[in-house]
Parts: C-alpha cells; sequence; structure tokens
C-alpha cells in the first residue's frame, strides 16, 4: 500500500493517534501521582491540626483550673529523664 505524498507547499497539521495516546497517558500518570500526594498532604494536615486543637484545648481547661481555686496553685518541678 503506498501512501499518497503531499503537493509541494502543503502540509498536513494535526497529531497522530499513537501521539495523542502516549500524550494521555503521561497526562493521566501525572495527574493520579498530584491527586495521591495532595490526599497524602490533606490527611497529614489534619492529622497536625487535631494535634494542635488537643493541646490548645488542654492548656485552656488548666487555665480554667488555675482561675477557678486562687491562692491554691502547687508549682512542682518538671522531672528529668
Amino acid at each position: 500500500m503506498r501512501i499518497p505524498e503531499m503537493p509541494p507547499g502543503k502540509h498536513q497539521f494535526g497529531f497522530t493517534l499513537a501521539e495523542l495516546l502516549v500524550t494521555l497517558f503521561v497526562f493521566t500518570l501525572l495527574a493520579s501521582a498530584l491527586g495521591i500526594a495532595a490526599n497524602s498532604m490533606l490527611s497529614n494536615n489534619r492529622m497536625v491540626n487535631t494535634g494542635n486543637q488537643l493541646i490548645n484545648d488542654l492548656n485552656a481547661m488548666r487555665g480554667t483550673a488555675l482561675n477557678r481555686r486562687p491562692g491554691h496553685h502547687h508549682v512542682c518541678r518538671q522531672s528529668q529523664r
């Protein structure tokens, strides 16, 4: 089977099916990698936020407990490990 040649001065523009499929494959691969990375980052962010909220709540409870009983504060030395 012979492919007809283009006359001089005429150009074909566009992409072959193979080029389009390879481009689509690479784009899908990059998009899935980005999705996995974003999901991991969001999960880590949630854990850090939860830890920070716990620390803030404990500090608020400690402050409330100290304010409710003025004059009954005991300071303990921090244990050394």
